[in-house]
C-alpha cells in the first residue's frame, strides 16, 4: 500500500500535456505557439494513421520479364523440328543417290554412240548416222595402211596372185562400184582365202593406174608361173586371177601374166 503522501508527491511532478485546437487556422495558443487548424490536425492524423500509397503501374511503362521456362519450351521445339527435318531428309537423299547410281549402271552397260543427260539426272542416248561412203573409204584406207608393213616384208619384188582391182566410179559386173562396195567385195575375199591383202595401186610402181584398189593373196612367188598355178588350184578364171609383180621400182611392162 503506497501512503497518500506519496501519491500526492508523485502527482505533482507529472506534467500534464495541455492541448488545444483552434478551429482557425493560424491562432496562437497562450504558450505562444502556432495551433493547427481542424482541417490540418486531421490531414496529419490520417497520414500518420493510413498506409502508404500503392503506385500504380503506367500501362505504358510495363515491362514483362523473359519467361524461362517459355524458352525452354521454344528450344526444346526447335530442335525438335530439326531432328524430323533430318529423320525425313536422309532417307531422301539416300533414294536419290541409289536412283542416280543405278541410272549411271544402266547406261554403262549399254552401247550408245552419243549419250547426254539432263540437270535432273535423265539419260537419253542419240545415234550418229554415219554416211556410208565416208565409211567405206576410211575402212579402205584403214586396211591398207595396216597391210602395207606385210607386204613391203614379205612379197616385195615377187610374183603375187591379184583376184580383184577396183576403181571408185567404175562400171563392171552389173554394179557401180563405189567405196562402200569396194570394201564389201574386198571383205568377202579376205574371209574366202587366207593370206589375203589390200593394197592402193599409186604406192607401186607395176600399175598403170595409180587410183585402183587391188587385192592380192601375200603368197610371194619367185615367177609369175607360181602365182598362174595358185589360180587354177583355187577356181579361179583368168578374168579374176593373174599373176602380177609387186615392186616399186620395175615398170610396168612385163609385171603382169595370165592363165
Amino acid at each position: 500500500m503506497r501512503s497518500s503522501g506519496d501519491e500526492s508527491t508523485h502527482s505533482s511532478d507529472v506534467v500534464r500535456p495541455r492541448v488545444r485546437v483552434n478551429l482557425r487556422k493560424g491562432s496562437v495558443s497562450s504558450d505562444g505557439r502556432h495551433a493547427l487548424g481542424l482541417g490540418s490536425a486531421r490531414s496529419e492524423t490520417s497520414q500518420a494513421d493510413s498506409p502508404p500509397p500503392t503506385p500504380v503501374p503506367v500501362a505504358s511503362r510495363l515491362t514483362f520479364a523473359p519467361n524461362m521456362a517459355t524458352r525452354r519450351n521454344q528450344a526444346g521445339l526447335a530442335i525438335g523440328v530439326t531432328i524430323a527435318l533430318l529423320i525425313l531428309l536422309i532417307p531422301a537423299g539416300l533414294l536419290l543417290h541409289d536412283r542416280t547410281r543405278a541410272a549411271s549402271t544402266n547406261v554403262s552397260n549399254s552401247v550408245p554412240i552419243a549419250i547426254s543427260t539432263s540437270a535432273v539426272g535423265i539419260v537419253t542416248a542419240t545415234t550418229v548416222v554415219t554416211d556410208p561412203e565416208t565409211a567405206g573409204l576410211t575402212g579402205l584406207q584403214s586396211t591398207v595402211a595396216s597391210d602395207l608393213p606385210v607386204l613391203t616384208r614379205d612379197v616385195a619384188e615377187r610374183w603375187v596372185p591379184q583376184i580383184s582391182s577396183k576403181q571408185f566410179g567404175l562400171v563392171a559386173e552389173g554394179i557401180t562400184w563405189h567405196h562402200a562396195e569396194i570394201l564389201r567385195e574386198h571383205r568377202e575375199l579376205r574371209a574366202r582365202y587366207p593370206n589375203v591383202r589390200l593394197l592402193w595401186s599409186g604406192a607401186w610402181s607395176t600399175f598403170s593406174y595409180p587410183d585402183f584398189w587391188i587385192t592380192i593373196v601375200a603368197i610371194g612367188f619367185p615367177s609369175k608361173d607360181g602365182a598362174i598355178r595358185w589360180c587354177a588350184d583355187n577356181g579361179l578364171d583368168r578374168d579374176h586371177c593373174y599373176a602380177k609383180l609387186i615392186s616399186t621400182s620395175h615398170s610396168v611392162e612385163g609385171s603382169t601374166g595370165y592363165q
